[in-house]
């Protein structure tokens, strides 16, 4: 069997004191966050009577914070609620790790309607163009999951295999590579096909990414070494197949809506 050699990428790309470290992990949800905003902007800006001028540059900050507070209490309350009770002021240490993609999506959600309510623009055509550009941030995510050498697969004998510190170096399936590319590449390809072919049905893009970022999900979850939930426990499911099941089942009821409610596109 051949297996790649030892995980030993170093998360901190310099450190100033015990205190103060540039880490990679943050660096890549800021790269994400300043791509989504940025490439959000650009397809925009060819609707220009739905989106002000840099309608999504200018709520950067605010997304940030709905990312990172939204997402560190998800994984606070649905993964580890027993651990960060005894050690509350852990969970400020974000630096570490430990976000939940589900919770990051909840804060996301409510931070959109009220920036999108304060700035007067319907909120469907808003998320639709900003669902579309959140694939490629996922897959920094990801990317900074395994330089970080957390949420690895399950043990495996496949060529590609990777011993991991955290996971008692034992060869396992580097399952935030395989995430990165279902719901990063693959999925960021096909919400750039739909909102190319029904960007005019307001809400359509929006509701396939909940249908297509919870079916990459719930596969990619098989090759996993998933994490439980605090509140709930399967046999047969992981704490993050259970998550992505009601974004599937939402995200398919709100794709018939949107589709019924939506002038048929006219062509040119």
């Amino acid at each position: 069997m051949f297996v790649i050699p030892f995980h030993n990428i170093d998360p901190v790309i310099f450190q100033i004191s015990s205190a103060m470290s540039l880490n990679w992990y943050g660096i890549s949800y800021l790269a994400g966050v300043v791509f989504v905003m940025w490439a959000s902007d650009r397809m925009a800006s060819k609707r220009p009577a739905e989106f002000p001028a840099n309608v999504y540059k200018n709520c950067m900050f605010w997304g940030m914070m709905a990312i990172v507070i939204g997402g560190r209490l998800g994984d606070v309350l649905f993964y580890n609620f027993d651990y960060y009770m005894y050690r509350p002021l852990e969970i400020f240490a974000t630096w570490k790790g430990g976000m939940s993609f589900h919770g990051g999506l909840i804060g996301v959600i409510i931070a959109a309607v009220l920036y999108a309510r304060y700035h007067k623009v319907k909120f469907t055509n808003f998320m639709d163009v900003l669902s579309v550009n959140v694939p490629i941030a996922l897959m920094f995510g990801r990317l900074a999951n395994f330089i970080n050498g957390e949420l690895y697969g399950r043990p495996t004998d496949v060529a590609w295999a990777i011993p991991f510190p955290k996971g008692g170096n034992i060869p396992r399936h580097p399952s935030q590579l395989y995430e990165a590319m279902l719901e990063g590449v693959v999925l960021y390809g096909v919400l750039r096909l739909i909102y190319k072919c029904a960007h005019k049905k307001s809400g359509v893009t929006a509701s396939s990414f909940l249908i297509g970022y919870g079916l990459a999900r719930f596969v990619a979850e098989y090759f996993r070494d998933s994490e439980t939930l605090s509140w709930f426990h399967s046999n047969w499911l992981s704490g993050g197949q259970i998550l992505s099941v009601p974004m599937i089942v939402i995200g398919i009821g709100l794709l018939g809506f949107f589709w019924r409610q939506s002038k048929p596109e006219t062509r040119q």
